[in-house]
């Protein structure tokens, strides 16, 4: 659940329930990024889990084991509250995983 935003964050807001994939933030720069393909950023990005964490010098990034943590709004995904939170946890991990290779190649039924 989101506790709170930043002034410039505008795609959600306190009480939001969201979920939150393998990265925390990515560079913003280069060209995947500059496509909203931040999972293919080449840039600097940081992982949800095991990254030193820039917003909490000498700790690391600890993803689902966390209490909280800060996250780029495009790292960040809504999640429907029609949506049970334990079905929501495998989406966020090998949906991901394989979303984005299924979009790119245009993989359809059958």
């Amino acid at each position: 659940e989101v506790t709170a935003v930043g002034s410039q964050v505008s795609k959600f807001k306190v009480g939001d329930t969201v979920g939150i994939g393998c990265r925390v933030s990515s560079c913003k720069a280069c060209k995947p990024c500059q496509r909203d393909l931040e999972q293919h950023c080449e840039g600097r990005f940081e992982r949800t889990y095991g990254n030193a964490d820039k917003h909490f010098p000498g700790r690391s990034t600890y993803g689902g084991y966390t209490e909280s943590i800060i996250v780029q709004q495009d790292c960040v995904l809504s999640v429907p509250s029609t949506l049970d939170l334990a079905a929501a946890a495998p989406l966020l991990c090998a949906g991901i995983t394989m979303y984005s290779p299924l979009m790119h190649w245009k993989v359809g039924k059958g």
